[in-house]
């Protein structure tokens, strides 16, 4: 488990806890949860390494063709 993840099972009946996500700029996503009242939290950065399209063509092509015959 992830210290995030940690933090959020100990203060789940915390009723002064916040969520919060961004983008910081095209490649960083930020999540973060903290206690209003002590402003203690913890925070988790994603970074994004490659963002790809996947094509299905030629599978559904062939799922076609199968079911055609």
């Amino acid at each position: 488990m992830s210290k995030y993840s940690n933090w959020i099972n100990q203060n789940k009946y915390n009723p002064n806890k916040s969520y919060c996500q961004y983008w910081r700029d095209d490649d960083t996503f930020i999540r973060y949860v903290y206690d209003t009242n002590t402003g203690k939290g913890v925070e988790e950065v994603y970074f994004l390494k490659d963002e790809y399209e996947i094509d299905k063509t030629d599978e559904i092509l062939e799922d076609l063709s199968l079911y055609q015959e």
